[in-house]
């Protein structure tokens, strides 16, 4: 079984061995469900994924709806305006077929760094 460690202050004891779904872009929806499945098995409890991760939020979503959510969920927005984040966000809630999600990540902020040393 996988260690697990605080998430922080949350108190969620997330496993030490997170699933980043980015994995789930381009498979079917069997093949996500073999993996979250075998992931859970070994005492994964924490799933990564992220809008631009492409039918991967589709994937997990599938499965929830037909399983339940016995993990923590963490999605990302790439967008950095307060608008096109909050739609992003609303459709990676839809796709994941959850009212919310366990943690909110602004994905890659080293592109943000870049152009701000740009100008």
């Amino acid at each position: 079984m996988i260690t697990k460690q605080a998430f922080g202050r949350s108190g969620h004891l997330s496993s030490r061995i997170l699933l980043g779904a980015a994995a789930f872009s381009e498979v079917t929806q069997a093949e996500t469900d073999t993996a979250l499945e075998l992931a859970l098995s070994f005492g994964v409890n924490h799933v990564d994924v992220a809008a631009s991760y492409g039918e991967a939020e589709l994937r997990i979503g599938s499965w929830i709806n037909r399983h339940g959510k016995p993990f923590f969920l963490a999605t990302k927005t790439g967008e950095r305006t307060m608008n096109k984040a909050r739609e992003e966000i609303h459709h990676s809630l839809e796709r994941l077929q959850v009212a919310q999600v366990d943690l909110l990540q602004l994905h890659n902020l080293v592109q943000v760094q870049t152009r701000m040393q740009e100008v």
